[in-house]
């Protein structure tokens, strides 16, 4: 398990380290959102956080007062927990899944963030999960979302294929084995 976690883990940063996703362009919209609109000073949710790294750049330079991160993995938890400390604000870590961690959340933050993790639900479960995210931020704070998205019809599958079309002549540095 722990091999196939460290294969499926160097995939994943190969897609974010060469910009695949365009994790540097919404990162960098998120920070100015955090900046220009946020409720200063203010409690952060990264919801399916994984290990942090984007976020805690982010992060730097704003009023954080309190991070919040929810993943499945204990794994990249792990590699948060190491990332998060440059922040200076309290972090709180919980090992869950973020649908159920966030149906029985028990506080209010200002702002909540999910990136690239909505299309692992079906549309009704999606519009259950942003009701709940709705509510924990409430009236005045941000719930923010970065997703490719599908068309309707579409599953997992499509949508990966699609993707890969799309973006294998660009995606120079995967291999056949990732």
């Amino acid at each position: 398990m722990a091999v196939l976690f460290q294969h499926q883990w160097q995939l994943y940063r190969k897609f974010v380290d060469n910009n695949y996703f365009y994790h540097r362009e919404v990162y960098g919209q998120l920070h100015r959102i955090l900046v220009d609109e946020a409720v200063q000073p203010f409690r952060f949710l990264d919801i399916a956080c994984g290990d942090a790294r984007a976020t805690v750049e982010i992060l730097k330079g704003t009023r954080v007062a309190h991070y919040f991160g929810i993943d499945l993995s204990q794994a990249t938890l792990e590699l948060a927990s190491k990332a998060l400390g440059s922040l200076g604000c309290p972090v709180t870590l919980g090992q869950r899944d973020f649908v159920e961690a966030l149906h029985d959340w028990p506080q209010s933050v200002d702002v909540a963030w999910i990136g690239l993790s909505l299309h692992h639900l079906l549309a009704p479960a999606k519009l259950s999960l942003m009701r709940e995210i709705r509510g924990i931020v409430g009236d005045r704070g941000l719930f923010l979302i970065y997703e490719n998205a599908s068309p309707d019809g579409e599953d997992r599958d499509a949508w990966l294929r699609r993707w890969e079309r799309q973006n294998q002549p660009l995606w120079t540095a995967l291999t056949a084995f990732g």
